[in-house]
């Protein structure tokens, strides 16, 4: 499933996704959620998370197919806390939910830019919250194993070899086209370096830098887990922006649980291409349009599908429509220069 989360500046798009990194860290700590720190979360202390209501309860549903996830916990107002706890946790048994799953990824919309070095920390399929360790997986040997080959259904177009540094290249340049990605490790110091087209990093900009830990993510996620990115469209071109989010439905087609916020109608249609193109279906994509007025708390939610051909079953008043606006302001202008 691919869910995409989408809307203006502080309606509540990260929110969702705050809620979902906090209930995971709450599954790995069963006595205190921390509200900082873990998956970069800068939540502050237990009173600034509550909503503006009377209800001094913090409560989280997690919903998976046939599995519930229940989290409340009670915030001491006299108290704050920098972190959660009397926590009381329900969960239905039934099949696990991606996020009980060991495997978790998460990429941060605060990206590493161009780097000389990256530092080798722990040996996993993980590229980080900021993508940082995905040099250092690029360059392991580790990635030869038959553990890291991409699952047939991620796999390039007409592409046979399944090696992870080999569908990473050519999924890089379907994104950006023309780069050549060499990751080298330094044993000795006990970190890894990248060369694009041969130049250091510093020379290529920050899309490179910002797209590679998505497609790496991407190809490393596995059927049944959840992967999480948020802005997956920063410094990339239009057309990159369109061609990840191509990519990011094949992911979620792979029967990984996709969640992507953007500001991007370039990563939508880029979707609604890949449901036409038969690389996902159409009801496995669902857009989630945020908005809120002046004198509202609580955003409203609108829950938007394709049909068969990808078109939007609704398309309510802000959502990517800006383009339309600018074009009718600028004909209006200039009929009015004219006169």
């Amino acid at each position: 499933m691919l869910n995409v989360l989408a809307g203006s500046n502080s309606v509540g798009k990260s929110s969702v996704i705050q809620a979902l990194l906090l209930l995971k860290n709450s599954l790995a700590d069963l006595l205190r959620t921390p509200l900082n720190g873990n998956y970069l979360l800068n939540l502050g202390n237990s009173t600034q998370v509550l909503s503006k209501s009377e209800n001094n309860e913090i409560h989280i549903k997690y919903l998976y197919n046939n599995s519930t996830i229940n989290c409340t916990w009670l915030v001491d107002l006299s108290k704050p806390e920098l972190f959660l706890d009397g926590q009381k946790l329900y969960r239905t048994t039934g099949e696990i939910s991606p996020l009980e799953r060991h495997s978790f990824h998460y990429l941060h919309a605060e990206r590493l830019g161009p780097r000389s070095f990256y530092e080798i920390g722990v040996e996993n399929r993980n590229v980080g919250c900021q993508g940082e360790n995905t040099i250092a997986i690029l360059s392991s040997e580790a990635v030869e194993k038959p553990d890291y080959n991409v699952h047939s259904s991620l796999m390039f177009p007409e592409s046979e070899n399944p090696k992870l540094q080999h569908q990473v290249d050519l999924w890089m340049n379907y994104i950006i086209p023309n780069i050549d990605i060499s990751p080298k490790r330094v044993r000795e110091i006990n970190q890894s370096y990248v060369r694009y087209n041969n130049n250091s990093p510093y020379n290529v900009g920050f899309g490179i830098s910002y797209v590679l830990p998505i497609i790496t993510a991407g190809l490393i996620a596995r059927s049944g887990e959840m992967f999480i990115v948020e802005n997956p469209e920063a410094h990339l071109h239009p057309s990159g922006q369109s061609r990840i989010g191509h990519f990011l439905a094949k992911v979620a087609n792979s029967g990984v649980q996709v969640i992507v916020e953007t500001h991007s109608e370039h990563v939508i249609n880029g979707i609604r291409l890949a449901s036409l193109q038969n690389e996902i279906s159409h009801d496995n994509v669902v857009i989630h349009f945020f908005s809120k007025k002046e004198d509202q708390d609580q955003p409203d939610i609108n829950t938007i599908f394709l049909n068969e051909n990808a078109d939007l079953d609704e398309w309510p008043v802000g959502f990517f429509d800006q383009q339309q606006q600018d074009i009718a302001r600028i004909f209006k202008l200039r009929k009015e220069k004219r006169k």
